[in-house]
């Protein structure tokens, strides 16, 4: 992580408005067992935002020195409207901000959408094209996931 990161406390950033969502925003969020999961912010998309979540649950939730270096869990689109800025499900809150560099992953992550003979895929940056019924079928969904879809992929 670069040396530029801001640091926010879990306190401080209670809600953050839409609109200031960006790229490079590192988040965490409340666990059912009682600590803290993490991800950063991607790209906004057109849905939300899509996001890269981390592997390893946090006791404090804050923004650590490894997170860029701890490799990705999974990635995934966020409802960013209600987990962030009007806050009605869970408690997921930025706590920190550096620059992100595009990984080149970022455009081979796909999503899909769309109805028989307009099948479309979207990548992290929000980048769309056509696909095949083969690759429709095969890739998940484009929709924003909230905090029970986030809590069910990392098996909660």
């Amino acid at each position: 992580m670069s040396d530029g990161a801001k640091r926010y406390s879990w306190e401080k950033k209670k809600r953050t408005m839409l609109r200031f969502i960006k790229p490079g925003d590192f988040f965490c969020f409340l666990l059912p067992s009682g600590k803290f999961g993490c991800g950063r912010v991607i790209s906004k998309v057109s849905v939300g935002h899509s996001a890269e979540f981390y592997p390893s649950p946090l006791d404090e939730p804050v923004l650590w020195e490894n997170w860029a270096n701890s490799g990705v869990s999974f990635y995934d689109v966020l409802d960013s409207y209600s987990l962030f800025d009007r806050r009605l499900e869970g408690d997921w809150r930025i706590v920190g901000s550096a620059d992100i560099e595009e990984k080149k992953v970022y455009r081979e992550v796909f999503f899909v959408y769309g109805s028989s003979g307009g099948r479309y895929k979207v990548n992290l940056m929000g980048q769309e094209c056509e696909c095949s019924e083969e690759e429709y079928r095969a890739l998940p969904p484009y929709r924003p996931a909230g905090n029970a879809n986030i809590l069910s992929r990392m098996g909660f």
